[in-house]
C-alpha cells in the first residue's frame, strides 16, 4: 500500500491520518487503530468533527468512554490533557498507519459526488464501519456506516462553510468549546434526515411550542424556589437549568421557529379541562408545572432528533437534570413539613449520661424533645437493636422520632422512624436501599460542597458542623459559624447544628441563622436532661419567631 501522502488525500484526511500515527507511537500502541484515528478525527476541524459533535460526540464524552491511556502499554506519566498532547503532536510522516481503514475508506468515495478526494468523512465511515470499541462507541450514538453512506450522498460539494466543533450539553448546561459560534441548524439543510419541507415547519412549530412551554414552567417553578421557598440553591439549579434550554435552542434559527408559530390556528388554545384551572396547594402548582416541563422536554427531545440529533442529545441532558431537581424541590418541601416544629435533636449516647440511658431518654422526652438519636460504637450488634427497638417504642409514646446513627440494617429492623449517617458511611442512595422510601435519612456535612450534595442525593435533612469545640467528641477541625450562616443563606431543606452548642453557644448559634441543634452533653450529661431540654428548645423557638 502506498503511502498516505500518495492517497489523493484532502489536507486535513492526510493530518488525520498523521495524528493517529503520533498518538499510537506517543501512547506505545503499536499500530494506529481505529481508536486514535477517532481521536484524530473529532480534533481536526473538518467535516468528520462537524458529524461528531453534531451527534453530541465530543472530546470529553470520547475520553471518558475510551481514553487512549486505557489502550496504553506505556502510559504517559505526567497527565498531559489529550487535546494539548494532540495540539503539541508534529506533523512529520505518518509513516505505515490505518492501513486497512484506509482502504476501507477508500470504498466510500464513490458515494460522494464527483469522485472527490479521500476526506475526512470517508475515513470516520472506516472508523463506523470496521469492529472495534471504536465503531461501538459511535453506534451508541446512533452514528453508523449506513447512516455515514447516506449523508455522503446528500453532501453539497460546493458547500465549504466553516466548521466549528465540539459543542456539548453537560448537568443541565449548554456549553462551547473551541469556538464562540455555533452555526445554527436551518429547515432548509436538515442533516440526512427525510423530512419534506412541511414536515420540517410541522417539527420547528412543535419544537416553538414546547420550548415554549419548558420555559413558562420553569420560571414557575424559579419563581417557587425564589420568593415561596427563599432557596438559593433551588432558585440556582432551575436558573442554571431554564438557561440550559435557551442555549440548545441556539442551534436552530431564531427566526424560523418564529415564523413557524401560528397561534391562532393551533386547536390546542381551544381545548381545556376544568383541573387546569385547579390547585389545591402549593405542592399541586410545583408538581403540575414540573412535569410540564418534563413533557415538554421529552418533545423537544424526541423532534430534535428528526432536526439535529446534537438538539435531542442536549434535551435529553436537560431532561435527565429536571429530574433530580424535581427530587429536590419536593423533598425539600416534603420535609419541611414533616420536620416542622422538631428545633432539638437529643444524641444519646450511654456513656455520656450522669444517669441511666433510659431515664435520660425519659427525661428528655419530658422536656419537650422530639428527636432522639442513638448514636452508640460499641454495643454488640444484638444489644443495639435491642436498645434501638426499646427507643422506638418510647419515642412514639411520644410522638417523636428516633433516628440511628450509622447502622441503616439496624434502623430498618427496630422499626426506628430512620438513619444518621456521615461522610465516610452509607450514601444516602445505598441507605435507601435498605431503610426503604418512607424513613428519614440524615446526613452530617462539613462544607458547602458535602451540603449540596446532600441535598441532591435526596438526604431529608443534613447535620451541619462542627460549630463549636465538643467535649462529648473531638473533631479534626470546626467548620465554624461561618458555615452556619452560609447554609442558612442557602438551603432550607431543614438542617440541624451540630457541635459544642449548648446554653452558653445559644447565642451565637442562633446569630449565625442556626433554628435547630442537636445536641448530646447538653442535655445527656446535665443534672437536670428535661430542665436543659426546655431551656434549649425555648431558646430556638424564639429564634424562629
Amino acid at each position: 500500500m502506498q503511502d498516505p501522502a500518495h492517497e489523493n488525500l484532502t489536507p486535513s484526511a492526510s493530518r488525520s491520518l498523521q495524528h493517529a500515527g503520533q498518538l499510537a507511537r506517543q501512547y506505545s500502541h503499536g499500530q494506529a487503530g481505529a481508536v486514535h484515528l477517532l481521536w484524530a478525527l473529532l480534533f481536526e476541524e473538518a467535516e468528520a468533527a462537524a458529524i461528531l459533535n453534531e451527534f453530541g460526540v465530543g472530546r470529553e464524552r470520547l475520553e471518558h468512554s475510551i481514553p487512549l491511556v486505557k489502550h496504553a502499554g506505556g502510559v504517559p506519566e505526567d497527565g498531559t490533557d489529550i487535546s494539548q498532547e494532540l495540539a503539541a503532536i508534529s506533523l512529520v510522516g505518518s509513516g505505515d498507519v490505518c492501513r486497512d481503514l484506509v482502504a476501507v475508506a477508500q470504498s466510500f468515495r464513490p458515494f460522494t459526488v464527483g469522485d472527490p478526494e479521500l476526506r475526512t468523512e470517508h475515513l470516520l465511515c472506516a472508523v463506523a464501519s470496521v469492529p472495534s470499541e471504536a465503531s461501538q462507541f459511535l453506534q451508541e450514538y446512533g452514528i453508523t456506516a449506513e447512516i455515514l453512506r447516506q449523508r455522503l450522498t446528500e453532501r453539497d460539494p460546493d458547500d465549504h462553510t466553516p466548521i466549528q466543533v465540539d459543542f456539548r450539553i453537560q448537568y443541565g448546561h449548554a456549553v462551547q468549546h473551541d469556538s464562540p459560534v455555533v452555526h445554527p441548524v436551518t429547515a432548509e439543510k436538515p442533516p440526512g434526515r427525510g423530512l419534506t419541507t412541511e414536515g420540517r415547519a410541522d417539527m420547528l412549530r412543535i419544537i416553538d411550542a414546547a420550548a415554549n412551554r419548558a420555559r413558562e414552567g420553569l420560571r414557575v417553578l424559579e419563581d417557587y424556589g425564589r420568593f415561596a421557598l427563599s432557596d438559593a440553591l433551588l432558585s440556582r439549579q432551575l436558573k442554571d437549568c431554564r438557561h440550559g434550554f435557551a442555549q440548545v435552542l441556539r442551534q436552530l434559527d431564531q427566526q424560523q421557529l418564529l415564523r413557524s408559530r401560528d397561534t391562532p390556528a393551533d386547536v390546542g388554545t381551544r381545548i381545556s379541562n376544568t383541573s387546569e384551572m385547579q390547585r389545591l396547594d402549593s405542592v399541586s402548582v410545583v408538581t403540575a408545572n414540573m412535569k410540564r416541563v418534563q413533557e415538554a422536554a421529552r418533545t423537544l427531545e424526541e423532534c430534535g432528533k428528526l432536526i439535529s440529533p446534537s438538539l435531542a442529545t442536549g434535551f435529553e441532558s436537560l431532561r435527565y437534570e429536571l429530574y433530580t431537581i424535581e427530587k429536590m424541590l419536593l423533598s425539600t418541601m416534603h420535609n419541611q413539613r414533616t420536620l416542622a416544629g422538631h428545633v432539638l435533636q437529643v444524641l444519646l449516647t450511654e456513656h455520656i449520661c450522669r444517669g441511666d440511658w433510659e431515664a435520660v431518654a425519659r427525661a428528655a422526652l419530658d422536656g419537650g424533645v422530639s428527636i432522639i438519636q442513638l448514636r452508640e460504637k460499641s454495643l454488640s450488634d444484638r444489644d443495639l437493636l435491642d436498645r434501638a427497638r426499646r427507643l422506638t417504642e418510647l419515642a412514639r409514646s411520644s410522638d417523636a422520632l428516633l433516628i440511628v446513627n450509622d447502622r441503616a440494617d439496624v434502623a430498618a429492623a427496630s422499626d426506628a422512624h430512620g438513619v444518621h449517617v456521615g461522610q465516610d458511611d452509607l450514601s444516602v442512595h445505598d441507605a435507601r436501599q435498605i431503610v426503604g422510601p418512607d424513613r428519614l435519612i440524615g446526613v452530617s456535612t462539613h462544607d458547602m460542597d458535602q451540603a449540596r450534595k446532600a441535598v441532591r442525593d435526596g438526604a431529608d435533612y443534613i447535620g451541619v458542623g462542627p460549630v463549636f469545640p465538643s467535649s462529648t467528641k473531638s473533631f479534626d477541625a470546626f467548620s465554624g459559624p461561618n458555615f452556619v450562616k452560609a447554609v442558612s443563606d442557602e438551603i432550607t431543606l431543614p438542617w440541624f447544628a451540630i457541635g459544642g452548642i449548648n446554653t452558653q453557644t445559644m447565642r451565637s448559634a442562633i446569630a449565625a441563622g442556626v433554628r435547630r441543634a442537636a445536641v448530646s452533653g447538653a442535655v445527656c450529661a446535665a443534672d437536670y436532661p428535661a430542665r436543659a431540654a426546655r431551656e434549649l428548645i425555648t431558646a430556638l423557638r424564639g429564634a424562629g419567631e
